[in-house]
């Protein structure tokens, strides 16, 4: 009698964290008008509660691991969708290199283990009773996205100030392209070399900290000099000359859109010398840090 071989097999089914099915019901259709932009840095306390008067579009770029944040209540209609078994409270948890959305009139609490650090948009969102919605996660981790997206925010922070319609129109993209299942962009352009995409989603990271280019290579698994023909291809610069660029562009936005100290500044641009500060702002810029401010 031939011998019977029973084989069992073992399936591995990933569900997602019930959090991650938390959705806002967006007028997407509607272009969005900001109220406020910037970025702002929260810790000092460890509760924060909230009740938005606007849409809050969150960034978070630098928490510190234990944060979350949970929904307290929802304003009456049907702006925001909860898993079926969810109650409120409903606490979710954030992480860096995420977004967040919630509609106006949610109650919020934020539960914070340091400072930690987002950029945000406030806004309203015109809408009818029959307005076309689209669902748009309250929470999302984006990878290798964030990085992309956060510049493409950022550019619509600068535009506000002397265009808010052009800094609208950067918004309501940057929403369309949240609501995407796959992700767009320059970030996702085929012709960026996939060693750039990681090396720029590292530094944005952690512009905050040192940042040495034989360590940044050693962990994109390749040379210092293959990194660094690829920036000067790229970029027309080099690794440092890059990192340097992307520190200033942040310390600028920094003085333009918070009242943070210019100490304070410096040191999350990863520059915590006072007079290096300067002096490479002025190299860059051709101001002083209290001149861009003003």
């Amino acid at each position: 009698m031939a011998p019977i071989h029973i084989y069992w097999y073992t399936i591995n089914i990933v569900i997602p964290p019930l959090w991650q099915s938390a959705t806002c019901l967006a007028p997407l259709h509607n272009r969005p008008r900001i109220h406020l932009c910037g970025i702002t840095t929260h810790g000092l306390r460890g509760v924060e509660d909230y009740t938005l008067d606007w849409w809050s579009l969150h960034m978070h770029h630098a928490y510190k691991p234990g944060a979350t944040v949970t929904l307290m209540s929802l304003p009456p209609g049907l702006p925001m969708q909860l898993p079926a078994d969810a109650r409120l409270p409903f606490t979710i948890p954030i992480e860096n290199g995420s977004f967040s959305l919630f509609p106006v009139g949610s109650v919020l609490r934020y539960k914070f283990t340091g400072r930690s650090s987002h950029n945000f948009v406030l806004f309203h969102w015109p809408c009818g009773v029959n307005a076309k919605r689209t669902s748009l996660r309250a929470m999302q981790p984006l990878g290798e996205r964030f990085a992309g997206l956060n510049r493409s925010l950022e550019e619509a922070f600068a535009m506000a100030a002397t265009n808010r319609l052009r800094a609208e129109i950067r918004l309501w993209d940057f929403l369309w392209q949240l609501s995407q299942d796959q992700p767009v962009g320059p970030w996702r352009d085929p012709a960026i070399h996939p060693v750039l995409r990681r090396a720029y989603t590292i530094i944005d990271f952690h512009l905050s900290r040192p940042l040495v280019v034989s360590r940044l290579a050693r962990e994109l698994d390749v040379s210092h000099n293959h990194l660094l023909r690829l920036f000067r291809e790229h970029q027309g610069t080099t690794v440092l000359g890059y990192i340097r660029r992307q520190r200033v562009l942040r310390a600028k936005h920094l003085l333009r859109f918070t009242s943070l100290p210019i100490k304070e500044i410096a040191q999350q641009v990863g520059i915590p010398d006072l007079h290096h500060f300067n002096k490479t702002l002025r190299r860059e810029t051709g101001k002083s840090p209290t001149a861009l401010r003003r």
